[in-house]
């Protein structure tokens, strides 16, 4: 919990949902157990006693998300030598929304530069956080009123992609014009052929993928 406590000091829901989970886990079986006696088998048994008891798999994969991350820290701390497989519990429904484009609206305005420059790019072209972070001028080829952007360095064959920019399914979804912010981007740096697209003074040389480092915060 000190390390919780330091580690989440400014992300509160973080911090209660490892908080829930050590109390769990300290008023379940597991808390007699030596750390490096806890297997996958123990993980199986408290889905069962707790799955008995009422509990949904939402928050059993919550106390077993909480054992991963302090068996985790014990092997990085020298207190175990390996990592037990620890799986979590079948059935855990997924909370998936989509926002709406008053939202989106809503969300660009309030980020800094260069954030608000990138998150307009996942929104507008489903790119991930650590893509438009990394992402180099030399992947981005513009075509009279569109364009394209090409992820090369992926670590499975399908992340390696093509990404059209098409203003004019920005229009049709009230999205955000990804392609117009690349091409105002692109024009501010003196339409360069080589280099991030997003450069910063981190020690990365690029825009970092947490946005909390690029000054965004929960609102």
């Amino acid at each position: 919990m000190p390390y919780v406590e330091v580690q989440f000091k400014d992300e509160p829901n973080s911090a209660e949902y490892y908080r829930y989970g050590v109390k769990s886990l300290g008023e379940s079986d597991l808390a007699s157990l030596p750390l490096d006696g806890i297997n996958d088998q123990h993980a199986s048994q408290h889905i069962a006693r707790q799955s008995a008891k009422g509990f949904q798999p939402t928050t059993i994969n919550r106390d077993l998300g909480t054992l991963r991350r302090a068996l985790s820290l014990a092997r990085d701390w020298g207190k175990i030598q390996g990592l037990p497989k620890i799986t979590l519990a079948k059935g855990e429904r997924q909370r998936d929304r989509v926002l709406t484009p008053e939202e989106a609206r809503q969300y660009l305005e309030a980020c800094p530069q260069p954030w608000r420059d990138g998150a307009t790019l996942i929104l507008g072209s489903g790119m991930r956080p650590e893509e438009v972070c990394e992402l180099r001028w030399e992947q981005v080829e513009f075509k009279g009123h569109g364009g394209k952007i090409r992820i090369i360095d992926a670590k499975t064959t399908a992340g390696k992609r093509p990404i059209p920019l098409l203003p004019e399914v920005y229009r049709a979804l009230d999205g955000p014009d990804a392609y117009a912010m690349l091409k105002a981007r692109h024009e501010a740096q003196g339409f360069p052929s080589a280099g991030w697209v997003f450069p910063t003074g981190s020690a990365s040389g690029h825009m970092e993928e947490d946005p909390t480092r690029n000054g965004t915060r929960k609102r």
